[in-house]
């Protein structure tokens, strides 16, 4: 049997950052006046893959345990990154309070990520980079 202790402790690693993430994006006031929406983008939603799976499911559990609307899209491949930048686009029309992604390609999401924060969207980066600072 092969060991997985890597990725357990990547999985843990982004779990906890995904409780911080949440964490951030509540303030006492913005959770006063109105409940604040988080849309995760990953490169793939593979319910085969123990990896993402266990992504998704401990964003789900700290949305919950937040109190945060979260909605999770992604593309049907991991090489996608025409549709998961078609999902970014859609994801700002929705102007939540924060995005997550999980880009698909160094260079060709990075105008895409560039524009969630133009357009004053948080955005949180989890297990890629881009060729950006934003």
């Amino acid at each position: 049997m092969k060991s997985h202790k890597k990725e357990i402790i990547t999985v843990a690693i982004l779990m906890a950052a995904a409780v911080v993430i949440f964490a951030g994006i509540l303030k006492p006031e913005a959770t006063q006046t109105k409940k604040c929406s988080l849309i995760y983008i990953p490169k793939i939603r593979d319910n085969t893959n123990d990896f993402w799976t266990s992504v998704i499911s401990g964003c789900k559990m700290a949305a919950e345990e937040y109190e945060v609307k979260f909605s999770v899209c992604a593309p049907e491949t991991e090489d996608d990154y025409v549709r998961q930048n078609e999902l970014i686009e859609q994801a700002i029309l929705e102007k939540p309070d924060a995005i997550v992604l999980t880009p698909s390609s160094f260079t060709e999401t990075t105008p895409m990520a560039e524009k969630i924060v133009e357009n004053g969207i948080r955005l949180f980066l989890l297990d890629s980079e881009i060729d950006t600072k934003v």
